[in-house]
């Protein structure tokens, strides 16, 4: 893997603090751009540098996990235990945003705020937009990776 030079501390700062007041995370390119790794090296379908293989293993692991933290996200809610349910959110919110899952991660984010802020009624409002995501990139991963369909 070849290095390029790190960017400059100014345009470094500015791209931190775009992504700070933004609350976005940085994309694994801006991250590898930040550390003088070219990104151009890497499989089109490997992130970090990993095979097919590995992520396939990830994305298994991803979609065995999820359904767990949201039953745990909804007993915590039934419970009136926000935090555990913000923790729940913030589980989820980690592996989309590995995997890429952008649209996941925002919708986790949004949630675990309003569970920080003990904001039920949000929360509850926005579990059903969660699951339809969560349901249409379980779909789209099980379909690229050649895993197995949902059971039930």
């Amino acid at each position: 893997m070849s290095k390029k030079p790190p960017m400059s501390d100014s345009l470094e700062r500015a791209e931190l603090e775009r992504h700070r007041s933004e609350e976005a995370p940085l994309s694994q390119r801006e991250l590898n751009a930040l550390f003088g790794i070219d990104s151009s090296e890497f499989p089109e379908d490997a992130a970090n540098g990993l095979s097919r293989e590995v992520i396939g293993s990830i994305v298994a692991l991803f979609l065995d996990d999820t359904p767990r933290r949201m039953a745990s996200a909804h007993a915590a809610i039934q419970a009136g235990n926000m935090r555990s349910a913000g923790l729940a959110f913030h589980s989820i919110k980690g592996g989309a945003g590995y995997l890429g899952a952008k649209r996941v991660q925002a919708l986790c984010l949004k949630l675990e705020k309003f569970s920080k802020a003990d904001a039920l009624d949000e929360v509850v409002d926005g579990i059903p937009e969660l699951e339809q995501a969560l349901d249409e990139l379980s779909e789209e991963l099980r379909a690229y990776y050649g895993l197995p369909a949902k059971k039930g």
